[in-house]
């Protein structure tokens, strides 16, 4: 196993992937997400695979096992501040 290089790890993933993998970790599919953020099926994947590629894992359990090693999901910022209100969700 590979092992992340020493950085900045906030700047890990981008606000968004870290919105999306709080909602892998909740257990959510990628349909709800989609749902959830008002954002598209294929675009929560594009997500999810840029996760996978930054976190170096294959599975959804892997990401959020690793971002909780990492701290990653402790920094995420409000859920509720980042996604759209209701009334704007489809």
């Amino acid at each position: 196993m590979t092992t992340l290089p020493m950085r900045d790890l906030s700047n890990l993933l981008s606000p968004r992937q870290r919105i999306v993998l709080e909602l892998v970790s909740e257990g959510r599919s990628n349909k709800e997400i989609a749902r959830d953020l008002g954002i598209g099926a294929e675009t929560v994947k594009s997500h999810v695979k840029g996760i996978f590629v930054r976190l170096q894992v294959v599975r959804r359990a892997q990401a959020v096992s690793r971002a909780q090693t990492l701290g990653l999901l402790c920094m995420s910022p409000r859920l509720e501040l980042l996604r759209p209100p209701t009334f704007l969700r489809s």
